[in-house]
């Protein structure tokens, strides 16, 4: 991912969010993901969304997901597509599904909880990976 300038207030702030355009897009990311991503819908008038947007911003490393911002005043078919009536909603999907979403600007320890709940699964399965591969390196060091 490419950094990204997100201008908030006087503060700058350098994340590594994606933004998308049109749904094949966004169906490509969802598709080819390895990660957990978080669906931010929102508009650059919502005053909420103003609110949660750095939040998510900030936790995308921390939590180890895709963070995929939708504008929902320019990418109307997506956000039609998802069925957003009201803004911010944020989608969790995981291996390729939704598994929760909420509305509205959420406190950070209320994204934490969030977060968190689905961390043992997502952070076990890293796990189990990374135990994995230090097994195979041990027995390749063995075999050598």
């Amino acid at each position: 991912l490419n950094p990204l300038e997100h201008i908030i207030g006087e503060k700058t702030l350098h994340m590594n969010f994606k933004r998308v355009k049109t749904l094949k897009e966004l169906d490509a990311i969802i598709a080819n993901s390895t990660k957990p991503i978080m669906l931010d819908f929102y508009a650059d008038w919502c005053k909420p969304c103003k609110i949660l947007s750095p939040l998510l911003e900030s936790l995308e490393k921390e939590y180890n997901y895709i963070l995929v911002k939708i504008n929902t005043e320019i990418e109307q078919d997506i956000a039609q597509e998802f069925g957003i009536m009201s803004i911010p909603t944020v989608i969790l999907f995981k291996d390729k599904e939704p598994i929760d979403m909420f509305v509205g600007a959420y406190p950070e320890p209320a994204l934490r909880e969030i977060f968190e709940k689905y961390a043992d699964v997502i952070f076990h399965e890293a796990e189990n990976r990374l135990h994995a591969q230090k097994g195979i390196m041990v027995w390749l060091d063995k075999h050598r």
